[in-house]
């Protein structure tokens, strides 16, 4: 039978159920720390229940229970699937732990692994255990996008430096970290003149703009377009960045894949490759 760690690494591991999710390797720990604190909290709770004098079957009510019998009922707790045990005091069966993915993806609703909790659950070790193994790979640690990127990236009349996604990646002892920033310029034409900066605007342009009528105007025509640059970082110094493009229906994974080159690129001008004694590096951390 496998351990807990070699469950969840298994998972971490696997490109094609983490590429299914939208999730990188590291999101998987992410679900093992919400599991532990989700078994303290029903834990704490069912304790409390049972000193409080709730009875079997309205603690069974309390918690939708399933699959009654007396002495056990199945039910969900957060990302959690458990089975509490009629003892005195009430307990959870903590040999089989179901744990789904809900923290990280709405993509799919099967059970990502069951585990032991009668033994240790430190995501910690499992982290180092797979950087261990990938020590010499580039991995993703980080990812977030905007929930409302795309709406970010359509032209405005007003921009700003607007982050709209971060990654982070590391090799070795190198890490990357990858923004990407809405820029974009504006111009204003007013009577067949075109206007960059405000300064310029005369002054009866000024005061349509101060109605909000720019857009009705006839003598008014705004040329707005924006763009998405990257801006990298490399162990700590910021490189030169580039132009990117954003699709409607990128996924985190087709962001992710399409930054390949950009990674690839900072790994060749900027990092060393990565020193061949990966136990005593480990250890530094």
């Amino acid at each position: 039978m496998k351990s807990n760690k070699e469950k969840i690494l298994a998972v971490m591991n696997d490109k094609e159920y983490l590429k299914e999710l939208d999730c990188i390797p590291y999101d998987i720990l992410t679900v093992v720390k919400r599991a532990n604190r989700e078994i303290a909290e029903l834990n704490d709770k069912i304790n409390a229940d049972f000193y409080n004098g709730v009875s079997w079957d309205d603690l069974c009510i309390k918690y939708a229970g399933m699959n009654e019998d007396g002495n056990l009922f199945d039910m969900n707790y957060g990302s959690l699937n458990v089975t509490i045990l009629n003892n005195n005091p009430y307990i959870i069966n903590l040999v089989d732990v179901g744990i789904y993915p809900d923290e990280i993806s709405k993509n799919n609703g099967q059970e990502m692994f069951s585990l032991d909790y009668t033994r240790d659950v430190i995501p910690s070790e499992i982290k180092k255990e797979f950087e261990k193994e990938h020590f010499n790979d580039v991995i993703c640690t980080h990812w977030e996008i905007s929930p409302d990127y795309l709406e970010l990236c359509q032209p405005l009349l007003e921009y700003e430096h607007t982050p709209v996604a971060w990654f982070a990646f590391k090799r070795g002892n190198d890490t990357i970290n990858i923004g990407l920033v809405v820029e974009g310029e504006v111009r204003i034409e007013y009577k067949g003149e075109i206007y960059k900066n405000v300064g310029q605007f005369p002054n009866e342009l000024v005061n349509i703009i101060v109605d909000g009528k720019e857009w009705e105007h006839p003598d008014v025509a705004v040329h707005s377009n924006n763009w998405l640059e990257t801006e990298i970082i490399v162990n700590g110094r910021e490189v030169e960045g580039d132009t990117f493009e954003l699709n409607s229906n990128d996924t985190k994974q087709d962001i992710l894949s399409r930054l390949t080159g950009v990674v690839e690129w900072c790994i060749n001008n900027y990092c060393k490759a990565p020193e061949n004694n990966l136990d005593n590096e480990i250890e530094k951390e």
